[in-house]
């Protein structure tokens, strides 16, 4: 059985990356025995990915995410 931590391992401001990008933890909420973080990716002139606007604000789980200062790409 999974363990949940009773806080998150994300905050709000702190730089996160994930599949679909990187972004900026707005918040953070519990959610069925796991957290999800507010995650709001930043202004870019032309997205290098599908988004609606220059700015898109998602809802992630919190195994989803990375901190930015640790995420790499795996080499080959």
């Amino acid at each position: 059985m999974k363990t949940v931590s009773t806080t998150p391992k994300f905050s709000p401001e702190q730089k996160v990356h994930f599949w679909g990008g990187k972004g900026t933890i707005l918040f953070c909420q519990p959610n069925a025995g796991d957290w999800l973080s507010g995650v709001e990716m930043p202004r870019e002139i032309e997205p290098d990915r599908v988004r609606i606007g220059s700015e898109t604000r998602v809802l992630i789980g919190e195994s989803e995410l990375k901190t930015e200062s640790i995420a790499r790409i795996p080499s080959n």
